[in-house]
């Protein structure tokens, strides 16, 4: 009876310990890993072009098509900036992991660093320059253990009324776009 106990018991704990939803070290693991493969050239396809028009940017100009998209539109003065995590290059967006190694290591290396998630999948608001005030926020989101995409958000206060904007949820909602495009094969 009592070793029937240890390996229910032992049964129970390795079943837990799978499904703990962490890395060893310490970051959220991705359950239903998303494929970006097809985007690392071309980031700006992540979204459509109704889409971008769904975040305000009516006649977005492509700043940068590389290694990022950095869209911008003058007259919302509004942009919308993709990165994506590429091992291949080291350019862009950090992987969640590396983001959570990173603030482990060097602290000071992120003016704010707060965990979220979108649609499920890991997410990290944070940037070296807090300008949340100022109406820009930055949010990457773990499509993969070892793969993840930015969206950076920003509008001129003076376009919004000369009030301060909260870019934030707006980040969020467009990592929303990309995580289901991903999903659905939209894109």
């Amino acid at each position: 009876m009592r070793w029937t106990f240890f390996f229910v018991m032992a049964g129970a704990l390795l079943l837990s310990s799978c499904s703990s939803g962490a890395t060893n070290d310490g970051s959220p693991s991705v359950r239903e890993p998303l494929d970006m493969t097809k985007f690392q050239a071309v980031p700006c396809g992540l979204l459509l072009d109704e889409q971008i028009r769904a975040a305000g940017l009516n006649d977005p100009q492509v700043i940068t098509p590389e290694s990022e998209c950095d869209r911008y539109d003058p007259v919302s003065q509004r942009s919308v900036t993709l990165g994506i995590s590429n091992p291949t290059n080291g350019l862009s967006a950090e992987t969640i992991a590396e983001m959570h190694e990173n603030r482990k290591n060097v602290p000071q290396s992120y003016a704010y660093f707060v965990p979220s998630s979108v649609d499920g999948y890991p997410a990290i608001f944070a940037s070296s320059i807090d300008r949340r005030g100022g109406g820009e926020c930055e949010i990457t989101v773990g499509v993969a253990d070892d793969a993840s995409f930015s969206v950076e958000f920003s509008v001129n206060g003076a376009a919004s009324g000369g009030g301060q904007v909260d870019a934030c949820p707006e980040a969020q909602r467009i990592a929303g776009m990309v995580v289901r495009n991903l999903k659905t094969g939209r894109i």
